[in-house]
Protein backbone atom coordinates (compact mmCIF):
# COMPACT_ATOMS: atom_id res chain seq x y z
CA UNK A 1 0.00 0.00 0.00
CA UNK A 2 1.16 3.38 -1.20
CA UNK A 3 2.02 5.72 2.36
CA UNK A 4 -0.58 7.80 3.21
CA UNK A 5 -0.50 11.86 2.10
CA UNK A 6 -1.62 12.28 5.73
CA UNK A 7 1.82 10.55 7.20
CA UNK A 8 4.67 12.12 6.49
CA UNK A 9 8.59 12.49 8.35
CA UNK A 10 7.67 14.25 11.63
CA UNK A 11 4.99 11.05 12.09
CA UNK A 12 6.27 7.56 10.61
CA UNK A 13 3.93 5.29 12.87
CA UNK A 14 2.48 2.75 11.25
CA UNK A 15 3.75 -0.54 9.82
CA UNK A 16 6.22 -0.74 6.87
CA UNK A 17 7.72 -4.16 4.59
CA UNK A 18 10.73 -3.96 3.13
CA UNK A 19 10.12 -3.93 -1.21
CA UNK A 20 13.07 -6.24 -1.55
CA UNK A 21 12.72 -5.73 -5.38
CA UNK A 22 12.71 -2.29 -5.55
CA UNK A 23 15.34 -2.10 -2.64
CA UNK A 24 19.33 -2.44 -2.97
CA UNK A 25 20.76 -5.81 -2.43
CA UNK A 26 22.71 -5.34 1.01
CA UNK A 27 25.68 -7.95 0.89
CA UNK A 28 28.44 -5.28 0.39
CA UNK A 29 26.92 -2.82 2.37
CA UNK A 30 26.53 -5.83 5.31
CA UNK A 31 30.28 -7.00 4.77
CA UNK A 32 31.67 -3.74 4.96
CA UNK A 33 29.94 -2.77 8.39
CA UNK A 34 31.74 -6.92 9.08
CA UNK A 35 28.06 -8.69 9.20
CA UNK A 36 29.35 -12.51 9.82
CA UNK A 37 28.88 -14.43 6.30
CA UNK A 38 25.86 -16.71 7.73
CA UNK A 39 23.68 -13.39 8.99
CA UNK A 40 24.23 -11.97 5.61
CA UNK A 41 22.57 -15.05 4.18
CA UNK A 42 19.69 -14.98 6.58
CA UNK A 43 19.32 -11.60 6.19
CA UNK A 44 18.85 -11.96 1.77
CA UNK A 45 16.02 -14.87 2.74
CA UNK A 46 13.77 -13.35 5.00
CA UNK A 47 11.06 -10.34 5.14
CA UNK A 48 11.74 -7.72 7.29
CA UNK A 49 8.91 -5.20 8.73
CA UNK A 50 9.49 -1.75 10.74
CA UNK A 51 7.06 -0.80 13.19
CA UNK A 52 7.23 2.69 14.21
CA UNK A 53 5.50 4.42 16.95
CA UNK A 54 5.95 7.91 18.25
CA UNK A 55 6.62 8.11 21.67
CA UNK A 56 5.64 11.05 23.75
CA UNK A 57 8.11 14.00 24.51
CA UNK A 58 10.72 13.60 27.52
CA UNK A 59 10.22 15.83 30.38
CA UNK A 60 11.61 19.09 29.40
CA UNK A 61 12.28 17.93 25.86
CA UNK A 62 10.49 19.25 22.89
CA UNK A 63 11.95 16.65 20.48
CA UNK A 64 10.07 13.99 18.96
CA UNK A 65 10.84 10.32 19.43
CA UNK A 66 10.24 6.92 17.78
CA UNK A 67 10.23 3.62 18.95
CA UNK A 68 11.10 1.36 16.25
CA UNK A 69 10.69 -2.72 16.50
CA UNK A 70 12.18 -4.98 13.52
CA UNK A 71 10.60 -7.86 12.55
CA UNK A 72 11.99 -10.49 10.67
CA UNK A 73 10.07 -13.38 9.23
CA UNK A 74 9.97 -16.09 9.37
CA UNK A 75 10.82 -16.58 12.99
CA UNK A 76 8.88 -13.18 14.20
CA UNK A 77 12.20 -12.21 15.69
CA UNK A 78 13.87 -8.82 15.40
CA UNK A 79 15.02 -5.84 17.26
CA UNK A 80 13.80 -2.79 19.03
CA UNK A 81 15.11 0.89 19.35
CA UNK A 82 13.98 3.58 20.69
CA UNK A 83 15.59 7.46 18.34
CA UNK A 84 15.19 11.02 19.90
CA UNK A 85 15.09 12.93 16.93
CA UNK A 86 17.34 15.92 18.60
CA UNK A 87 20.84 15.70 17.31
CA UNK A 88 22.17 14.69 20.51
CA UNK A 89 24.06 11.83 20.59
CA UNK A 90 23.72 8.67 22.43
CA UNK A 91 25.24 5.38 22.88
CA UNK A 92 23.58 1.79 21.88
CA UNK A 93 24.55 -1.16 22.64
CA UNK A 94 24.08 -3.86 20.00
CA UNK A 95 24.91 -7.64 19.88
CA UNK A 96 26.11 -7.22 15.88
CA UNK A 97 28.32 -4.45 16.12
CA UNK A 98 29.06 -3.72 20.00
CA UNK A 99 28.69 -0.21 21.22
CA UNK A 100 27.44 2.35 18.63
CA UNK A 101 27.00 6.35 18.22
CA UNK A 102 23.79 7.36 17.14
CA UNK A 103 22.52 10.53 16.47
CA UNK A 104 19.39 11.72 14.52
CA UNK A 105 18.20 14.87 13.54
CA UNK A 106 15.74 16.49 11.16
CA UNK A 107 16.94 17.94 8.03
CA UNK A 108 15.43 20.75 5.57
CA UNK A 109 15.12 20.45 1.73
CA UNK A 110 18.37 22.42 0.89
CA UNK A 111 20.75 20.07 3.14
CA UNK A 112 19.26 16.84 2.17
CA UNK A 113 19.82 17.94 -1.56
CA UNK A 114 22.99 19.63 -1.19
CA UNK A 115 24.53 16.97 0.76
CA UNK A 116 23.21 13.70 0.69
CA UNK A 117 22.38 14.26 -3.44
CA UNK A 118 18.58 13.54 -2.92
CA UNK A 119 16.63 16.23 -4.30
CA UNK A 120 13.43 14.15 -5.99
CA UNK A 121 11.86 13.47 -2.45
CA UNK A 122 8.73 13.78 -1.48
CA UNK A 123 8.28 16.80 0.92
CA UNK A 124 5.43 18.32 2.86
CA UNK A 125 6.83 20.35 4.44
CA UNK A 126 11.04 21.94 3.10
CA UNK A 127 12.22 22.64 6.82
CA UNK A 128 11.42 18.65 8.00
CA UNK A 129 12.50 17.30 4.60
CA UNK A 130 13.79 13.96 6.16
CA UNK A 131 15.25 12.31 9.66
CA UNK A 132 19.52 11.99 8.93
CA UNK A 133 20.58 9.37 11.02
CA UNK A 134 24.22 9.23 11.80
CA UNK A 135 25.81 6.37 13.26
CA UNK A 136 29.30 5.10 14.13
CA UNK A 137 30.52 1.66 15.50
CA UNK A 138 34.16 2.13 16.79
CA UNK A 139 34.53 -1.01 17.51
CA UNK A 140 33.91 -2.48 13.66
CA UNK A 141 35.66 0.47 12.43
CA UNK A 142 33.10 1.88 9.81
CA UNK A 143 30.69 5.65 10.10
CA UNK A 144 26.96 5.16 8.35
CA UNK A 145 24.55 7.35 7.08
CA UNK A 146 21.19 6.60 6.80
CA UNK A 147 18.41 9.40 5.31
CA UNK A 148 15.04 8.67 5.98
CA UNK A 149 12.36 10.20 3.86
CA UNK A 150 9.11 9.73 1.37
CA UNK A 151 9.60 9.68 -2.49
CA UNK A 152 7.25 8.86 -5.18
CA UNK A 153 8.77 5.29 -7.17
CA UNK A 154 6.92 4.46 -10.04
CA UNK A 155 3.89 6.16 -9.23
CA UNK A 156 3.89 5.11 -5.45
CA UNK A 157 4.65 6.98 -2.58
CA UNK A 158 6.84 5.33 -0.27
CA UNK A 159 8.88 5.56 3.39
CA UNK A 160 12.53 5.22 1.83
CA UNK A 161 16.02 4.91 3.41
CA UNK A 162 19.06 5.85 1.54
CA UNK A 163 22.17 4.63 3.60
CA UNK A 164 25.78 5.08 3.05
CA UNK A 165 28.31 3.27 5.05
CA UNK A 166 32.08 4.04 4.68
CA UNK A 167 35.26 1.90 6.24
CA UNK A 168 38.19 3.70 5.68
CA UNK A 169 38.26 4.78 1.71
CA UNK A 170 35.59 1.81 1.40
CA UNK A 171 32.07 3.14 0.65
CA UNK A 172 28.60 1.19 0.23
CA UNK A 173 25.34 2.33 -0.37
CA UNK A 174 22.02 0.91 -0.55
CA UNK A 175 18.33 2.14 -0.80
CA UNK A 176 15.57 0.24 1.30
CA UNK A 177 11.91 0.74 -0.12
CA UNK A 178 8.92 -0.03 2.19
CA UNK A 179 5.26 -0.16 1.80
CA UNK A 180 2.78 0.19 4.11
CA UNK A 181 1.30 -2.28 5.73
Amino acid sequence: MAAPSTIDILDISGRWHLNPTLSSPSEAFLTLQGAPWLLRRIIGLVTLDFEYTKLPQAPGSRSPRFHQKTIIRPGGFGSENSFNIDGVAWTEPTPLFGDIRVRCHYANSDEVARDYGLPGLDIADPNNAAIIESVESKAKGWTATSVWAFEVIDGVRRYVKYNTAKKGDKVEKIRMVTIMK
